[in-house]
């Protein structure tokens, strides 16, 4: 097991006030508004630079695929999610992340769990208890950002995506998990990508309207492909 308090991860509640949960844009225009990283993660494997809005394609049209999901990757001993181009020496691509990524340890083969999937409907039974819970482990689809205008190349924001036990139609927050850092590179203390695992942890109901889940006290377990 991988525990919270060996990786912990803080988002600083100061970019909600800042920035909110948004795209992730390199270098954004006065007048680009954008939510969501997985309408424009179409062709790149970390944060996306939003210097067009989405296309009418992706954003209205119910019978196009869905764009695959941002993942970390495995860089050494670290877990990254890299923008292409080119970057100021100041920028955080330019150095190694602080955190390095241990393994995720295997489920024992008796190790059971119900589906989030499934546990949803009935998750208003299980509030602040312990719970075991199987899923995908992803990134977040929305960014938080500090959302600060400045030249291409260079990085004057801050970044933070947290982690999810996806499910639809709402994923699971896990807390003390996700990636920080700035326009060019985000170092994340798990390495998320889609594989299957189980969490165990307490339930927390985070809001009521409209109903929002968050396990804390989160440990991790990767299941035997």
């Amino acid at each position: 097991m991988i525990s919270t308090r060996e990786g912990s991860f803080c988002v600083l509640c100061a970019l909600y006030l800042l920035g909110g949960c948004r795209q992730p844009p390199a270098h954004r225009g006065p007048t680009t508004k954008t939510t969501s990283k997985s309408a424009l993660a179409v062709s790149v494997t970390a944060p996306t630079s939003a210097s067009a809005p989405p296309s009418a394609s992706i954003r209205g049209a119910s019978s196009a695929p869905s764009p695959p999901r941002i993942r970390a990757r495995q860089m050494g001993q670290y877990a990254v999610i890299d923008e292409s181009g080119s970057w100021t020496p100041n920028c955080i691509i330019h150095r190694k992340c602080k955190t390095k990524v241990a393994p995720l340890e295997r489920c024992e083969p008796s190790q059971a769990a119900r589906p989030w999937a499934d546990f949803i409907a009935h998750a208003l039974d299980f509030e602040d208890q312990l719970v075991d819970l199987s899923g995908r482990l992803e990134i977040s689809d929305g960014f938080m950002s500090t959302a600060v205008q400045c030249s291409k190349g260079t990085c004057c924001n801050k970044y933070s995506v947290g982690v999810e036990l996806y499910a639809e139609p709402k994923p699971l927050p896990l807390e003390g998990f996700g990636c920080g850092g700035d326009e060019s590179r985000l170092c994340c203390n798990v390495l998320a990508t889609g594989q299957e695992v189980i969490v165990h942890g307490r339930l927390i109901k985070r809001t009521s309207i409209p109903l929002r889940w968050e396990l804390d006290e989160v440990s991790i377990c990767v299941l035997a492909q």
